[in-house]
């Protein structure tokens, strides 16, 4: 038998690795890149909706503060100005001047009479 044709050139076998490895390593390369770039998709999309949130609370507590400076408002207003108290009860004495105009106001409507419609 002949053993010498058998023999591999080491610096082929080498050669032959090299190109193993490096393909190996492009191609784990290329396949790293695209789930890289869905991890950053991802976290990109993860801080848009985290902005979002953060966007709808500040309008929430806006609005929120509007509503309490606005019933604030109200109730140093019906404080300040008595004739605008909402569902308060008269003092005797609006009760007695109520009741002293619509006396005066039904006692003007009594007084005038109804004129006759002229007939034709």
């Amino acid at each position: 038998m002949n053993l010498e044709s058998r023999k591999t050139d080491s610096s082929l076998f080498d050669s032959f690795c090299a190109v193993l490895f490096l393909m190996g390593g492009v191609s784990s390369a290329a396949i790293a890149q695209p789930a890289n770039a869905n991890q950053d998709g991802e976290r990109i999309m993860r801080q848009d909706q985290r902005m979002e949130r953060m966007n709808l609370r500040e309008a929430e507590a806006r609005l929120q503060e509007e509503r309490r400076r606005a019933y604030l408002a109200n109730i140093r207003e019906s404080v300040t100005d008595p004739g605008k108290r909402a569902g308060a009860r008269l003092t005797p004495d609006e009760r007695k001047m109520l009741r002293s105009h619509i006396n005066q106001a039904g006692q003007d409507l009594y007084n005038i009479s109804p004129q006759p419609s002229p007939k034709d």
